[in-house]
């Protein structure tokens, strides 16, 4: 009788074990609005920092510093951010550039203002400067790194920014160019 009595303990215990865990909860892999979400407010706020930078006149740090914020902040939530910006301003009769890569490998980026071309080297995390020759009120801008390219107008008469954001988790990726 007394081995019935462990039998039917030992049952109650493993039915309690089992139904006191909780069961495994997977993680999710899908995609997720909250990449799009952090893409999106990158793309309104990149050019605020931008106008914050050119009232303390200096733009590419001020970006600089906003970028390296923005991938701390999204980098303690799991999601990694990289990203590649230049910076237009005009200076005379020449457009200066500067280029911040957070692409996480150097880069050489190839910019066309309506025929006038200069390349821009920047390493990975840095923010390298180049000039380039303009007239007019307007050029077509060219931008190219690597395989890829992008194209858009580009007023003189004002500074302006073109960035180009991934925003990565797991396989999720966000890509968003901005041209402001």
């Amino acid at each position: 009788m007394k081995g019935q009595y462990f039998i039917i303990g030992s049952l109650l215990i493993c039915i309690l074990l089992f139904f006191g865990f909780p069961p495994e909860v997977a993680v999710r892999s899908g995609s997720s609005d909250d990449l799009d979400f952090l893409a999106s407010g990158l793309a309104s706020e990149f050019p605020r920092a931008l106008n914050a930078g050119i009232n303390s006149s200096s733009p590419a740090a001020v970006l600089g510093n906003f970028t390296v914020f923005s991938r701390q902040a999204a980098l303690a939530r799991g999601i990694n951010l990289t990203c590649l910006w230049l910076v237009f301003e005009r200076h005379g009769a020449s457009m200066n550039v500067s280029a911040g890569n957070y692409m996480g490998h150097p880069v050489t980026v190839g910019i066309n203002l309506s025929g006038a071309y200069a390349a821009v080297y920047a390493g990975a995390d840095a923010v390298n400067s180049t000039a380039i020759g303009i007239s007019g009120y307007w050029s077509n801008l060219t931008v190219a790194v690597g395989q890829e390219s992008a194209q858009g107008a580009l007023l003189h008469n004002k500074t302006s920014v073109y960035a180009s954001f991934y925003v990565t988790r797991g396989d999720d990726t966000v890509r968003i160019e901005i041209l402001a």
